[in-house]
């Protein structure tokens, strides 16, 4: 996200005003290398991420249950756990907040990875069978 501007000032600061807007954009890359620094983003520490990702993944894999829950037959904790990490790349429309990143292509090679093993329509499914459109998001439109 942080290579792209409107990517992630529309995902963090979805309320900004204009002028704002404007002024993160033209900040946009000092912003961008003090994220960077404070994050510690470089390639050693992505290429761990990519690895935590894949891990993530497999783990997933591993622990649902045939009851399509991780622990058990009945939505627990863990599955809100999971659903909760998953969703931002995955922005299941029940999530109540402004979703840039939804079908985003820089989150492509991501959304593959959690796609590959069973996770993306997982978290679909569990927001839909667990988590109703926000009350709020629904009176706002």
């Amino acid at each position: 996200m942080l290579p792209d501007p409107s990517l992630l000032l529309g995902a963090f600061t979805p309320d900004l005003s204009t002028p704002r807007r404007l002024m993160a954009r033209v900040m946009y890359p000092l912003i961008r290398r003090g994220i960077a620094r404070d994050f510690s983003i470089d390639r050693p520490n992505l290429d761990r991420a990519w690895e935590k990702c894949r891990a993530a993944c497999e783990r997933f894999a591993a622990e649902l249950q045939p009851s399509g829950y991780l622990v058990g037959d009945r939505f627990s904790v863990a599955d809100l756990t999971v659903a909760a990490l998953f969703s931002p790349v995955v922005a299941p429309v029940q999530f109540p907040y402004p979703q840039p990143q939804r079908d985003h292509p820089r989150l492509a090679e991501l959304r593959r990875m959690i796609d590959d093993r069973g996770a993306l329509e997982w978290v679909r499914s569990i927001y839909t069978r667990h988590r109703p459109r926000s009350m709020e998001v629904a009176a706002s439109r």
